[in-house]
């Protein structure tokens, strides 16, 4: 059998680590000098197909593509699935900063001789955070109240296991209103004398 010598376009494009297919008229040389250098390219897709090995990796460059309008190259399946949780993910971080919040609220109202100073910046950060996330996604405000219910049964539990309070000298429901629980300008700190009652 004859062996064919590849023409110099063939063997340029060789060196870039892409076979020529004479067959095709779409692989010309013009095609192959617009194609980026094998390495490169295997590069890339090391780390497009990393997503579970290394997930900020794989952000990096799907963040990459994305600004360089490459979409024909991005991980639209995993790029999907990750953009479709962004809601979820915000929502269970405000759910964790509202669960750590209520109860040392409570511990503040319920146990004026242990007030601390720790207490008290622990109330600020969480308040804090909760009503930056509020900022940047105003859409959540809306599960703000529903929130407060189910992270009140969290909150007292957590102050009967941590300091022995009867479920009894509890309220069932928490007792301030959504304004109180994020209030950071006028940082409203509960007051031992009455559950709803403001400075």
């Amino acid at each position: 059998m004859k062996i064919r010598r590849p023409t110099d376009e063939e063997e340029a494009a060789i060196q870039r680590g892409i076979a020529a297919d004479p067959d095709n008229p779409e692989r010309t040389a013009e095609g192959f000098a617009q194609l980026r250098p094998f390495p490169e390219v295997m590069k890339e897709r090391a780390m497009t197909t990393g997503y579970k090995q290394d997930f900020a990796a794989w952000a990096t460059h799907q963040a990459k593509l994305l600004r360089e309008k490459r979409f024909h190259e991005l991980d639209l399946e995993n790029l999907i699935e990750e953009v479709g949780d962004i809601p979820h993910h915000m929502s269970r971080e405000l759910e964790w900063h509202m669960e750590s919040l209520l109860p040392t609220m409570l511990r503040w109202h319920c146990f004026e001789g242990l007030r601390n100073q720790q207490w008290q910046e622990k109330i600020g950060e969480h308040r804090t955070w909760i009503v930056s996330v509020i900022e940047d996604s105003s859409s959540l405000i809306a599960e703000i109240p529903e929130l407060i219910e189910h992270s009140w049964l969290s909150a007292t539990l957590d102050v009967h296991k941590s300091l022995g309070l009867n479920f009894d000298l509890m309220p069932k429901t928490c007792p301030w209103t959504v304004e109180q629980i994020l209030s950071i300008e006028g940082y409203y700190l509960p007051d031992e004398k009455g559950w709803r009652e403001l400075p």
